[in-house]
């Protein structure tokens, strides 16, 4: 008999699958677990963010959570992917206007390039204060029939199209949505087939993809009612790169001054000369340039920018000797940290009263 030694809680769900899970490093994922805690306890959203999928991370800044003011990592659960988990916590927090509560999360770990990293599956934040009330409608049926989205061995550059299929009442669904963002990948509008089903057409642009991809994203249809249903697709493609880019550091903060840089890595086997570079935001200044990489090398596009009051998403325009895709020129655009809009403030009753009572009335002229 197969015994597990992880120093914690673990929870078994008998199948073959979940033993052949427990070849990845669960030393490494109670580690990574523990320390993505500690970083949301101490409110470090730009270190935490490194152990968040990168296909997800956009996602989890979207997350408005409170710090915990303390943590227990409880168990794990395997599912029927041996590379993905379920990470148990116990979190003691304070919900404002509420109090202390403790809450149990359940959170998605994906073991992915020899490394665990936490999937931000959904928009909301894990500490919403749950209301439990009868549910005045049926959430819509929505299955995704193509479940994995293969798309073989492709040459970084090339725009694939596809399709994923899925089973739905038509007469029921007014929206269906990605949750999560896949780099390149561009998902249509529902194409219906028939009053139960259809087809999502996809685009998925690989000029910035230099590595074999794996990745999933969860797929929302609304009802007419609003209730909300979703399934996950999962995305994989085998790349031969050609230039491989990396953000350092991988997220920005545009509220503060800093400096960036794009690495770029020649994955090929002929030199690639940096025509031109140009940046779309004032506020980011490109400072220097390695003007020609050899085979195996790496150069750098390093950029210094000061603090914006209201910033604006930053992409850097580059234009290569051999371009990656289908355009002349490869939009590089820098992942930052973008502070939520500003609430547009509404119109009281009291508002209105008080602008009727200080508008002139207008004078009719006499008979």
């Amino acid at each position: 008999m197969l015994r597990l030694r992880i120093g914690f809680l673990l929870f078994v769900f008998a199948s073959l699958n979940d033993i052949q899970a427990s070849a990845q490093d669960l030393n490494q994922l109670q580690v990574r677990v523990e320390k993505l805690w500690n970083l949301r306890k101490q409110s470090n959203i730009l270190d935490a963010i490194s152990l968040v999928e990168p296909g997800t991370r956009q996602t989890y800044l979207q997350w408005k959570e409170p710090s915990p003011l303390s943590y227990k990592l409880s168990g794990i659960e395997f599912t029927d992917n041996s590379d993905r988990v379920n990470a148990v916590v116990l979190v003691h927090f304070v919900l404002p206007g509420v109090g202390e509560m403790d809450r149990t999360v359940k959170e998605p770990w994906v073991w992915k390039n020899g490394e665990w990293f936490m999937l931000a599956l959904t928009r909301t934040t894990l500490f919403e204060l749950e209301e439990p009330k009868p549910p005045s409608h049926i959430p819509p049926r929505f299955l995704i029939t193509d479940r994995t989205i293969d798309v073989g061995r492709h040459t970084q550059g090339e725009t694939l199209e596809g399709r994923i299929g899925f089973q739905a009442p038509r007469a029921e669904i007014s929206v269906i949505h990605a949750l999560q963002t896949v780099t390149g990948l561009i998902l249509g509008s529902p194409v219906w087939t028939s009053s139960e089903g259809g087809y999502l057409p996809y685009s998925w642009d690989t000029t910035l993809l230099s590595e074999d991809v794996t990745q999933s994203i969860s797929v929302q249809a609304k009802s007419t009612s609003d209730e909300l249903s979703s399934a996950d697709v999962q995305f994989r493609a085998k790349i031969n790169g050609k230039l491989a880019f990396k953000q350092v550091p991988e997220l920005l903060d545009p509220l503060q001054p800093g400096k960036v840089e794009i690495q770029m890595k020649n994955l090929s086997s002929t030199r690639v000369n940096v025509l031109s570079v140009a940046s779309h935001n004032p506020a980011f200044v490109i400072d220097d340039v390695t003007e020609s990489i050899e085979p195996g090398q790496s150069g750098r596009l390093l950029i210094h920018y000061a603090p914006q009051l209201d910033p604006i998403p930053a992409s850097i325009a580059v234009v290569l000797s051999q371009p990656l895709g289908r355009y002349p020129v490869t939009m590089v655009r820098l992942n930052t940290k973008m502070p939520e809009p500003k609430p547009v403030p509404g119109v009281t009753k009291e508002d209105l009263d008080r602008i009727i009572q200080s508008t002139p009335k207008p004078v009719l002229p006499q008979r």
